[in-house]
Order: C-alpha cells, then sequence, then structure tokens
C-alpha cells in the first residue's frame, strides 16, 4: 500500500511539473533599443507576430518598427519582448513645463528650484528659464490646472518648434481663424494648444498646456480652451517680451 502511494505521488508531482513547465515558460529578452524620431528597426525573428504598448510612440508593421514619437514603447509577441526608447530634438529656447496636474505650489516651486522667479501669486507662478522662454503655472485652490510655454520668437523658428511638437504630440485639429494647433500627449492625459503672436518686437510662440478628462469631448474642452485664457493668463510675460 505504501508503496503505491508513493508511485502516486510521483506521478502526481511528474504532472505538476510539466504543466507549470509548460504554461510558465519565460519569454526570451530581447535586446532593449534606442531610436530617433522617424527611424526604423527590423527584427529578425519575422514569423512571430508583433504589437506594440503604445502605437503612438512606436507602431509595428509585421517584423518593422518605426519610431512614431518621443517615449517608450514595449515591443512583444509570443517569442519575447524588448523596450523601445525614442529620442527627439529639444530646442535650446524650449523648456518643457511640470505637468503633474494637481500638484500644490510647493511642489512645483520645488521641481524649478533652480530656476528665476518673477511671479508669485495665490494662483500663478512665473519663471524665467533662460534668455528667450518663460513659464506661467495657473493654479485653482493650490492645485495646478495649466502650465504655459512662452518663447521668443527671435531666436527660434517655425519648423524647429513644430519638429519638436510632433516628435512629441499627437495633432487632433487646427483653428485657422486664430493660428491654433491642437495636440495631446501620448498618454492622453494632457490637452495643448500651440499658438504663434505678433508684438511688436518680432513674434511670441504660446504653448499651453491643460489636463485632459476623457469624460468629456475633445471638441468640448478645445472651444472652452481656445486659447483665450492662456492668452490672458500670460499677458505679464508679453509685458515682458515687449519692454
Amino acid at each position: 500500500m505504501k508503496k503505491f502511494l508513493f508511485l502516486t505521488l510521483i506521478l502526481i508531482s511528474s504532472a505538476i511539473i510539466v504543466s507549470c513547465s509548460s504554461d510558465d515558460e519565460p519569454k526570451a529578452k530581447f535586446r532593449d533599443i534606442t531610436l530617433n524620431c522617424g527611424q526604423s528597426y527590423t527584427i529578425a525573428d519575422a514569423d512571430a507576430e508583433w504589437t506594440t504598448s503604445n502605437e503612438y510612440i512606436v507602431s509595428v508593421s509585421k517584423n518593422v518598427i518605426t519610431a512614431e514619437r518621443v517615449g517608450e514603447a514595449l515591443i512583444s509577441s509570443s517569442k519575447g519582448e524588448f523596450k523601445v526608447t525614442v529620442n527627439g530634438v529639444v530646442p535650446e529656447a524650449y523648456f518643457i513645463p511640470y505637468t503633474n496636474w494637481g500638484a500644490t505650489q510647493s511642489t512645483v516651486k520645488n521641481f524649478m528650484k533652480e530656476y528665476t522667479i518673477f511671479a508669485e501669486e495665490p494662483k500663478a507662478l512665473g519663471y524665467s528659464v533662460g534668455a528667450y522662454s518663460y513659464v506661467l503655472y495657473s493654479f485653482d485652490e493650490d492645485r495646478l490646472n495649466t502650465a504655459i510655454t512662452i518663447i521668443d520668437g527671435n531666436y527660434v523658428d517655425d519648423n524647429t518648434i513644430f519638429d519638436f511638437m510632433y516628435e512629441r504630440y499627437i495633432l487632433f485639429d487646427i483653428n485657422q481663424d486664430i493660428n491654433t494647433y491642437y495636440f495631446l500627449t501620448t498618454d492622453q492625459k494632457t490637452l495643448i494648444a500651440f499658438a504663434s503672436n505678433n508684438i511688436e518686437s518680432g513674434v511670441v510662440y504660446m504653448i499651453a498646456y491643460m489636463p485632459y478628462n476623457k469624460s468629456r469631448s475633445l471638441n468640448d474642452i478645445k472651444n472652452q480652451f481656445d486659447f483665450a485664457i492662456p492668452k490672458m493668463a500670460a499677458s505679464q510675460f508679453m509685458t515682458r517680451l515687449t519692454r
């Protein structure tokens, strides 16, 4: 009887081991790669069906991947997986603001501690981030709800700014009447409006960032946004640039 039980336990254990090894077999780890926007890469294994974790950052066509926008995406198949990091160019005059929506003023001030603050109010912070750029943060009940970058157009051209935007964000609309381009971040958490304004000294580029609430339509948010609020909020920057 004992011998029978012993043999039964061995058979059961063997079955469990075989089952686990077939179901839990780890995927092969391919080498992570880094690409620049627009570059493509051919995966050696053409037989597998490859997918991407974010098609806005890296697209896949059979075994060829293309870097669409700045960020990171995981490329995977039944054969294995690897991470793709996509880089882009940041113009010297451009500054990407802090956009952790809901952050307090003190959190934003800590993030911006290396830069010169020139305006501090209960609902706004203003910073100089170099010779040609300024950043304004707007708050509602001490919670970050808008960030605006202002760039002196005398030191950066249209093509450079547009390349920067297209390498990072998803264009979804253009309002020719007010010369404004509307984008979404690749994680679809932030709405961005880009516009140029003519002032006495030349052109000023304004890029405004606001949180995107998926419960509302993009058109609804865009119509409310319409770049009027950012223009009003940034008036102190316009004054500084025209001095």
